[in-house]
């Protein structure tokens, strides 16, 4: 059962007795329980900075379920945001992608707060395979930006640009032949959150190591799929070489960096890298949007390329 420190609110999975922060004695986690959506909250599974998950029972169809409840602040958005949570919840339901993490529903519970309901999956964290295995083969990489670029041509084909991408969001699966299936998180979530987090801390939200130039500005209008490239280049960098180029000193060092530092390029950081392959990450992570590749199907047709090359 899942538990929860009645001093800080923090929420542990099962195997905690006290709190880390405090040391205070934990107790039964009230949201276990209860029912949204249809969805019986069985326990706690992680959070983050737009909500918390939880495995949950989904009766009619006999299966369990991930429910992210998204905090409290979020029920504060203006009605045409809210429509817009659901209106875009209900465009990445219709997607039909393997890569693409499955929405079932989505709702608000009795105080207002927003839920999704979504496929549960058991895969790991693309940050954490990158913690433990500190970088990945570039054969490997092409191979994984190929299925994210295949998620995301669909969904900006319909209008939905994810605005978050990070390797929290990418949860690595195996499929019964061994082999890497990649899938994409919170579809929908961060572009309805946007105004309300631009409001509270003055910055687009995102998370800064991975925000393109235009989202550290501010300018909403220039937000488009090829902010999703720029994020995307950021996270090859990362797979191949084990460390993030933009990570600073503070929020203020890494949010400079993203307008104005340009990373060297990654085959001189790994020779394993092939010039190729370099140069379509470096486009990608170009500072002004119309410099890098059109769309996904771009990036995903110069992968393609890269992959006949090295067979």
């Amino acid at each position: 059962m899942s538990l929860i420190c009645p001093h800080c609110q923090r929420r542990y999975r099962p195997g905690h007795d006290r709190c880390s922060a405090d040391d205070t004695t934990l107790v039964a986690d009230p949201m276990v329980g209860r029912v949204l959506g249809g969805r019986e909250i069985r326990e706690f599974v992680g959070g983050g900075a737009m909500g918390m998950v939880f495995k949950a029972y989904y009766p009619p169809l006999d299966r369990f379920e991930a429910v992210k409840l998204m905090h409290a602040r979020l029920a504060q958005m203006n009605r045409s945001a809210v429509d817009r949570f659901h209106r875009e919840a209900r465009i990445v339901a219709n997607l039909r992608n393997p890569h693409v993490v499955q929405v079932y529903d989505t709702g608000a519970d009795e105080d207002g707060h927003l839920f999704i309901c979504m496929e549960l999956i058991k895969g790991e964290p693309l940050s954490d395979v990158i913690e433990r295995l500190g970088c990945l083969s570039p054969a490997r990489v092409v191979r994984l930006m190929t299925q994210v670029c295949d998620a995301l041509a669909e969904a900006h084909d319909r209008g939905v640009v994810h605005r978050d991408l990070k390797p929290d969001n990418l949860i690595l699966e195996t499929d019964r032949h061994g082999e890497d299936v990649l899938r994409v998180l919170d579809f929908g979530i961060a572009h309805d959150a946007e105004a309300l987090q631009k409001t509270e801390t003055g910055v687009q939200i995102g998370t800064p190591v991975y925000m393109a130039p235009e989202q550290v500005r501010g300018d909403h209008d220039a937000v488009n799929g090829r902010t999703d490239i720029y994020a995307l280049g950021v996270i090859a960098y990362t797979m191949l070489t084990g460390d993030n180029p933009f990570l600073g000193r503070g929020l203020l060092d890494v949010l400079q960096k993203q307008l104005s530092f340009n990373p060297p390029r990654v085959d001189s950081v790994m020779p394993a890298v092939s010039p190729a392959f370099a140069a379509l990450i470096a486009q990608m992570m170009a500072k002004p949007p119309a410099e890098r590749p059109a769309d996904m199907d771009a990036v995903r047709a110069a992968l393609r390329a890269l992959h006949e090359t090295d067979e």
